[in-house]
């Protein structure tokens, strides 16, 4: 059934009702998560990492490691190479988390563990707010058809493939932008999902797709 005459269906599940379930789903997910990454946060730095300490190591505050750091594949001295990389924005995120954690690398582990339950939980929304689209029927409250997303979220979050950027302190650059990319895609689909959305949240779009 097309979008648009799904919206004209009778809703009798309020969004009220959607948020609570939303909530409940992600109490039941993330305890079990925190568990199964918590052996990570005895993990010490390796690769990359190192290098990344040692190339910055007497500078603490942000605004300097930033300015040593923000090109830092053109000018790191450890292992020098990938001088076409240009990152800035996992540089500057790395040299944020150096300025606040130091050399406690369980904080620096906990943060990447905190980006990828966040990166858990959109990706819990957005299958949530698709399978809405999808549902079968709106008269019925709440079926196993619900639970789908929630099985599909713990199949991504412990997944071997995904493991690794959770775990390895360097990369949590690369969860940011999944947590961007997740939000955008949910914001996307309450916009293009709703024939009359907020002016507000759909003027806002551009500027949270550019982010």
């Amino acid at each position: 059934m097309p979008v648009s005459s799904m919206a004209m269906l009778p809703q009798p599940v309020s969004a009220a009702f959607r948020r609570l379930g939303f909530l409940l789903t992600a109490v039941v997910l993330i305890p079990p998560l925190a568990l199964a990454y918590a052996p990570s946060l005895k993990h010490m730095p390796r690769a990359d990492q190192w290098d990344f300490l040692v190339d910055t190591m007497g500078l603490d505050d942000f605004a300097t490691l930033a300015a040593h750091t923000w090109s830092y594949n053109r000018t790191r001295l450890m292992d020098p190479g990938d001088t076409q990389l240009f990152r800035p924005v996992l540089f500057l995120l790395l040299s944020l988390e150096k300025a606040w954690f130091g050399t406690d690398f369980a904080a620096w582990q906990a943060f990447n563990l905190l980006l990828h339950l966040i990166v858990c939980c959109l990706f819990l929304g957005l299958l949530r707010r698709m399978f809405a689209l999808a549902r079968p029927t709106e008269t019925v409250a709440w079926t196993l058809f619900d639970l789908l997303p929630l099985g599909l979220t713990f199949f991504f979050a412990l997944n071997v493939g995904v493991v690794e950027q959770v775990i390895y302190h360097h990369l949590s650059g690369y969860l940011l932008f999944v947590v961007l990319v997740l939000g955008s895609l949910t914001f996307l689909v309450d916009v293009t999902s709703n024939q009359s959305p907020p002016a507000g949240r759909a003027g806002c779009a551009y500027p949270r797709l550019g982010c």
